[in-house]
């Protein structure tokens, strides 16, 4: 009977000790929307260009802490395009008959005066039947351009931007190649569209990827700047610990400006964006705000 008792107190410790960390946890959670504002000079542009750049929104809602919306921030930026780097869907949204994708719906009819461009992340491979579907859905929107897709490497596409700058998109890696992970980097076809995309070496270039751990292989090729996501910035750090810290993977680029050397030594720019949503597993943000990037080329 003594022994039931010693276990069972322990069992209630236990319990108590999870549901004030539980509290804890939830106290310092912030959702307030950050704006992450960076700027590169180039000789290759003759005017200011500023574009938005979001990912990883897993279908949450557009309304962030105090009421501010998504869709007004990004206005408030005055960008050209908006790009959406990946895992802006996945498979645990709640879905209706009349409206599979009301969160997307509202975001991209939000947008209408901008042209957007999406590249695909893990998620949408998890979910692929209803990326399918979402494919569908927004087939006859014409703002909404679709240049990172499904695998093919002729779904990903070079599009002229103006002003010399070019913009480039890749599908996530985890289309070619299922076992695909934060150690077995297995690239899939990105090597071959890498290589179709007859890059302007003389003009601005911009990729769109939803993995920022291949930045070795993309480095390859003469990028002045690339966006990534996936990393959700950590989602909870705590000193210089984050639920994401795993060596070696992904999480080396938890968010925000990285150099790497391009394939012929010189340096260039990977900026990881920490995301708006969260993992369906831990939906909780600490010292990790969500952001939009909101990023200016402009002339040297």
């Amino acid at each position: 009977m003594n022994v039931l008792k010693r276990l069972l107190r322990i069992f209630c410790y236990i319990m108590v000790a999870l549901g004030i960390t539980g509290l804890t946890l939830c106290v310092m959670h912030s959702d307030k929307l950050m704006v992450r504002r960076y700027e590169l000079a180039s000789s290759k542009v003759t005017q200011p260009h500023t574009y938005v750049v979001i990912s990883d929104l897993h279908h949450r809602d557009l309304t962030f802490e105090g009421g501010v919306n998504l869709v007004d921030t990004i206005k408030q930026e005055e960008p050209e395009a908006v790009f959406m780097i990946g895992d802006m869907i996945d498979d645990h949204i709640e879905r209706a008959d009349k409206d599979p994708f009301p969160v997307m719906d509202k975001l991209v009819d939000g947008l209408s005066s901008y042209p957007i461009y999406y590249v695909t992340g893990n998620h949408e491979d998890k979910a692929r039947e209803l990326y399918d579907e979402f494919v569908a859905h927004f087939a006859n929107n014409d703002n909404f351009h679709i240049i990172g897709g499904s695998g093919d490497a002729d779904e990903d596409k070079r599009v002229e931007l103006g002003d010399n700058i070019f913009l480039y998109g890749l599908h996530d890696p985890s289309f070619d190649y299922e076992g695909y992970n934060h150690f077995d980097k297995n690239p899939g076809h990105l090597a071959n569209s890498l290589e179709k995309f007859d890059i302007e070496t003389s003009g601005f270039n911009i990729l769109l990827e939803h993995r920022p751990e291949l930045v070795d292989l993309y480095g390859e090729y003469k990028f002045d700047a690339m966006f990534a996501g996936h990393s959700h910035g950590g989602q909870i750090v705590l000193g210089g610990w984050s639920t994401f810290s795993i060596p070696g993977g992904t999480f080396n680029y938890v968010g925000g400006e990285y150099d790497y050397q391009d394939g012929d030594g010189d340096t260039k720019k990977l900026y990881v964006s920490r995301g708006l949503g969260y993992s369906a597993m831990l939906p909780i943000r600490i010292n990790c705000n969500p952001e939009i990037i909101s990023f200016t080329v402009h002339p040297e």
